[in-house]
Protein backbone atom coordinates (compact mmCIF):
# COMPACT_ATOMS: atom_id res chain seq x y z
CA UNK A 1 0.00 0.00 0.00
CA UNK A 2 1.28 3.39 -1.03
CA UNK A 3 1.51 6.34 1.39
CA UNK A 4 -0.34 9.89 0.55
CA UNK A 5 1.25 12.25 2.69
CA UNK A 6 -0.79 15.60 2.66
CA UNK A 7 1.09 19.18 3.78
CA UNK A 8 -1.68 21.37 4.96
CA UNK A 9 -0.04 25.26 6.04
CA UNK A 10 -1.88 26.49 8.43
CA UNK A 11 -2.24 31.09 7.74
CA UNK A 12 -1.93 33.28 9.04
CA UNK A 13 0.18 31.01 11.98
CA UNK A 14 3.12 30.30 9.54
CA UNK A 15 2.76 26.65 10.82
CA UNK A 16 2.06 23.50 8.79
CA UNK A 17 0.08 19.99 9.49
CA UNK A 18 1.28 16.97 7.86
CA UNK A 19 -1.64 14.24 7.56
CA UNK A 20 0.47 10.86 6.53
CA UNK A 21 -1.93 8.28 5.82
CA UNK A 22 -1.09 4.41 4.98
CA UNK A 23 1.60 1.77 6.64
CA UNK A 24 3.22 2.79 9.56
CA UNK A 25 6.43 1.43 8.23
CA UNK A 26 6.35 4.05 5.56
CA UNK A 27 4.37 6.79 7.69
CA UNK A 28 7.71 6.61 10.09
CA UNK A 29 10.10 6.93 7.70
CA UNK A 30 8.17 10.19 5.96
CA UNK A 31 7.62 11.26 9.75
CA UNK A 32 11.77 11.33 10.39
CA UNK A 33 12.40 13.47 7.73
CA UNK A 34 10.20 15.70 8.42
CA UNK A 35 11.30 15.56 11.94
CA UNK A 36 14.39 13.55 12.53
CA UNK A 37 14.19 11.52 15.95
CA UNK A 38 10.60 11.15 16.06
CA UNK A 39 9.24 8.47 17.69
CA UNK A 40 7.88 5.43 15.33
CA UNK A 41 4.11 4.64 14.66
CA UNK A 42 3.31 1.36 15.39
CA UNK A 43 0.52 -0.36 13.70
CA UNK A 44 -1.42 -0.83 16.78
CA UNK A 45 -2.51 2.68 16.82
CA UNK A 46 -5.97 3.74 15.49
CA UNK A 47 -4.07 7.30 14.68
CA UNK A 48 -0.91 9.17 15.93
CA UNK A 49 -0.57 13.15 15.99
CA UNK A 50 2.75 14.11 16.94
CA UNK A 51 3.27 18.09 17.95
CA UNK A 52 6.65 19.59 16.99
CA UNK A 53 8.71 22.58 17.67
CA UNK A 54 6.60 25.25 16.21
CA UNK A 55 2.98 24.63 16.94
CA UNK A 56 3.94 22.11 13.56
CA UNK A 57 2.34 18.56 13.38
CA UNK A 58 1.96 15.39 12.10
CA UNK A 59 -0.90 13.09 11.99
CA UNK A 60 -0.55 9.47 10.56
CA UNK A 61 -3.75 7.29 10.13
CA UNK A 62 -3.61 3.90 8.68
CA UNK A 63 -6.13 4.57 6.10
CA UNK A 64 -8.66 7.35 5.39
CA UNK A 65 -12.15 6.97 3.77
CA UNK A 66 -15.26 8.78 4.15
CA UNK A 67 -16.47 6.11 6.56
CA UNK A 68 -18.26 7.90 9.78
CA UNK A 69 -15.00 5.75 11.69
CA UNK A 70 -12.27 7.20 9.72
CA UNK A 71 -13.23 10.97 9.62
CA UNK A 72 -13.83 10.80 13.55
CA UNK A 73 -10.25 9.41 13.78
CA UNK A 74 -8.97 12.30 11.37
CA UNK A 75 -11.19 14.80 13.87
CA UNK A 76 -9.43 13.49 17.04
CA UNK A 77 -5.65 13.72 15.82
CA UNK A 78 -6.99 17.02 14.55
CA UNK A 79 -7.94 18.10 17.52
CA UNK A 80 -4.70 17.54 19.02
CA UNK A 81 -2.87 19.58 16.42
CA UNK A 82 -5.37 22.38 16.65
CA UNK A 83 -4.82 21.97 20.64
CA UNK A 84 -0.52 21.40 20.18
CA UNK A 85 -0.85 24.85 17.80
CA UNK A 86 -2.95 27.50 19.95
CA UNK A 87 -1.02 26.27 23.20
CA UNK A 88 2.31 26.52 21.30
CA UNK A 89 1.18 30.32 20.26
CA UNK A 90 -0.34 31.23 24.02
CA UNK A 91 -3.74 31.62 22.95
CA UNK A 92 -6.07 31.18 25.69
CA UNK A 93 -9.15 28.92 25.22
CA UNK A 94 -11.99 29.62 26.56
CA UNK A 95 -15.71 30.37 25.45
CA UNK A 96 -15.61 33.88 23.30
CA UNK A 97 -11.69 33.16 22.19
CA UNK A 98 -12.24 29.58 20.77
CA UNK A 99 -13.42 30.58 16.89
CA UNK A 100 -10.46 30.48 15.49
CA UNK A 101 -9.49 27.21 16.90
CA UNK A 102 -12.78 25.73 15.67
CA UNK A 103 -12.20 27.12 12.38
CA UNK A 104 -8.75 25.54 12.30
CA UNK A 105 -10.27 22.26 12.82
CA UNK A 106 -12.48 23.06 10.36
CA UNK A 107 -9.51 24.21 8.14
CA UNK A 108 -7.48 21.15 8.52
CA UNK A 109 -10.02 18.09 8.19
CA UNK A 110 -11.46 19.70 5.19
CA UNK A 111 -7.96 19.79 3.93
CA UNK A 112 -7.46 16.14 4.36
CA UNK A 113 -10.61 15.11 2.83
CA UNK A 114 -10.43 17.00 -0.36
CA UNK A 115 -7.18 15.84 -1.24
Amino acid sequence: MKLKHITIPIQPFGTTVHVLIGPADKATRIADKIHPGIEPITPEHLGKHYGLPGGNSVIWLPHLTKSPGDISSLAHEVAHAAVHLFYTISHDLSPGTDEPFAYTIDYIIEQALSK
